[in-house]
């Protein structure tokens, strides 16, 4: 199951805040043209649900979710984008 460490988290928040207000849409994590993509989308069957205190912050479509087990999903500070490691 991919991680996700607090900064990440708060990171996700802030984007997922501009969604508020609409029902069932939630951030996505598909693969696009050998990349992975995060887009507003809804929980398809086959996606994992990431959960942090009980709070959803993530779709995974399934072969990403395949690919990031394991993973844990970070902030780089110098640039403050999302990473994986």
């Amino acid at each position: 199951m991919l991680q996700i460490t607090d900064s990440a988290a708060e990171l996700l928040r802030n984007a997922f805040a501009c969604l508020d207000g609409r029902q069932s849409i939630c951030l996505r994590l598909t693969e696009a043209e050998e990349e992975i993509r995060i887009a507003p989308g809804r929980y398809l069957p086959g996606d994992t649900v990431v959960k942090v205190s009980e709070e959803t912050l993530l779709l995974l479509h399934p072969c990403v979710s395949e690919y990031l087990d394991g993973c844990t999903m970070d902030v780089d500070e110098s640039t403050n984008q999302l990473v994986f490691t």
